[in-house]
């Protein structure tokens, strides 16, 4: 009977160790308030207490985590970005003569981003586009690069410190006549980050087309 007991107090002491350094339930000496004690006198085995000690240990370095994570400042992206082609690497055959400038408007619930073109001294037709910093997804049509329906996601990299913009654009591929000849799917990536103290935008582009994969290194100087 008192190895029963015995063993079944082990098992509250490590639960209560637990929730007390998750939660502060406990005190430090394994007991509900101050006035209510199992026995600071009695042992139960120092590979039992040790074990426990461990896990505490453990579990306080996982919150001390996760807290450091959360304490993060966010980055902020708003502004006007305007393209530095010497910094910048593209496969685009026309990007060295294209002007590209980004114009980001960002709150803590959104991340609002337009880019503009201007190729041959035109501007190109542009549409801004809505991410939702929540991690829900939006939807909304587009026009460029492909007519569709676009799917824009975002997720926040804390540890690396850049934010993920993540575009599925459902699309028809058409013959020379214009007519259907497939659903395709264009997915773009996009990992964003801040350098040099936020004067510059670094922007890793990723691009799926049906038939090949374009990746593309951006740097943006702030306005």
């Amino acid at each position: 009977m008192w190895t029963n007991n015995k063993e079944g107090l082990q098992v509250v002491l490590r639960r209560c160790l637990l929730v007390g350094v998750i939660f502060g339930v406990c005190g430090g000496n394994g007991s509900y308030g101050s006035n209510r004690s199992y026995g600071s006198n009695r042992s139960y085995g120092s590979g039992e207490s040790n074990g426990a000690q461990r896990l505490g240990q453990s579990s306080t370095s996982e919150i001390q985590t996760v807290i450091s994570r959360k304490s993060q400042p966010t980055p902020n992206f708003a502004g006007t970005w305007k393209i530095n082609h010497a910094m910048s690497e593209s496969p685009s055959p026309v990007f060295a003569k294209t002007e590209v400038s980004l114009v980001v408007t960002q709150d803590e619930k959104q991340l609002r981003v337009e880019q503009k073109l201007r190729l041959n001294g035109h501007d190109q037709p542009s549409q801004p586009l809505q991410y939702r910093l929540d991690h829900t997804p939006h939807e909304m049509h587009v026009a460029r690069p492909v007519a569709g329906k676009a799917k824009l996601t975002s997720r926040w990299l804390v540890k690396e410190g850049r934010l993920e913009l993540r575009s599925v654009i459902e699309t028809l591929l058409l013959d020379e006549k214009g007519e259907k000849t497939a659903d395709a799917k264009l997915v773009t990536i996009e990992y964003w980050e801040l350098l040099e103290g936020g004067k510059l935008l670094k922007v890793v582009r990723v691009k799926e087309w049906p038939d090949r994969t374009e990746s593309s290194r951006l740097i943006f100087e702030r306005q």
